[in-house]
C-alpha cells in the first residue's frame, strides 16, 4: 500500500505512515490498542448511533431512501468526534441498505437474510444422506459472511472506497448461498401449502 501511489484517504491511512515502512514499503506490525478498539467498536457505535438523529431529521428517507454519494449525509452530522474521519458507509449490511433505500428494502434484506440463516441451520444439522460435512461446510463462509456484514457493508451495496460497484466478497457470498441454498431445496423441499 505504501509503495504504490494511493490518492484517496482511508481510515487506515493513520496507521501507514512513512516512518513505519519498511524499504520495500510494507508494514506488517499492528499498532492499534484492541482493548480500546473492542470497547468502541473500532468507532462503528458512534457511526450506528448517528443513523438515529440522521432519520429523525429526514424521515422521508424510511421512505425512499437515499442517493448512494449522499446517503452519509446525515449520519455525518452526528458523528461524535470530527478527528476520527468521516466513514463512507454505515458499517453495517442491515443499516446501509435501510439508510439507502428505506424500509421496504431494509424489511426485504432482512427476510432475505432470515431466511437464509434458517436455511443454513437445517443444512447443517439435517440428517439427510447426502448432506456429508462437505456439504455442510458451504454454511461456514455464508455464515461468515453475514456476521461480516454486521461491521461491514458487504452483500447488498457496492464496494465502500467505490473501487467496483461489486466487491468479491459480495459476489463470492451469493455463489456459495446460491450452492447452499440448492443443497438445502434438494434436501429439505419446501412444503407444499
Amino acid at each position: 500500500y505504501g509503495a504504490r501511489d494511493v490518492q484517496m484517504e482511508r481510515t487506515s491511512d493513520q496507521f501507514m505512515t512513512p516512518e513505519s515502512l519498511d524499504e520495500d514499503g510494507a508494514n506488517f506490525s499492528d499498532s492499534r490498542d484492541l482493548k480500546e478498539s473492542v470497547s468502541s467498536g473500532s468507532m462503528r457505535f458512534h457511526v450506528w448511533a448517528a443513523a438515529i438523529p440522521a432519520i429523525r431529521d429526514e424521515p422521508l428517507r424510511l421512505l425512499i431512501g437515499k442517493l448512494s454519494h449522499k446517503v452519509m449525509d446525515g449520519p455525518h452530522r452526528y458523528q461524535i468526534s470530527a478527528e476520527n474521519g468521516s466513514f463512507w458507509h454505515m458499517h453495517n449490511y442491515l443499516l446501509q441498505v435501510l439508510m439507502l433505500t428505506g424500509l421496504i428494502g431494509f424489511l426485504l434484506v432482512l427476510a432475505f437474510s432470515v431466511l437464509v440463516v434458517i436455511r443454513m441451520i437445517r443444512l447443517f444439522f439435517s440428517a439427510h444422506p447426502g448432506a456429508t460435512i462437505a456439504v455442510k461446510t458451504l454454511t461456514l463462509p455464508v455464515s461468515g459472511i453475514l456476521v461480516y456484514g454486521m461491521l461491514e457493508t458487504v452483500i447488498f451495496t457496492a464496494s465502500a472506497d467505490e473501487r467496483a460497484l461489486t466487491d468479491f466478497r459480495e459476489l463470492f457470498f451469493f455463489l456459495v448461498t446460491g450452492v447452499m441454498l440448492a443443497y438445502s431445496y434438494a434436501f429439505e423441499p419446501p412444503k407444499k401449502r
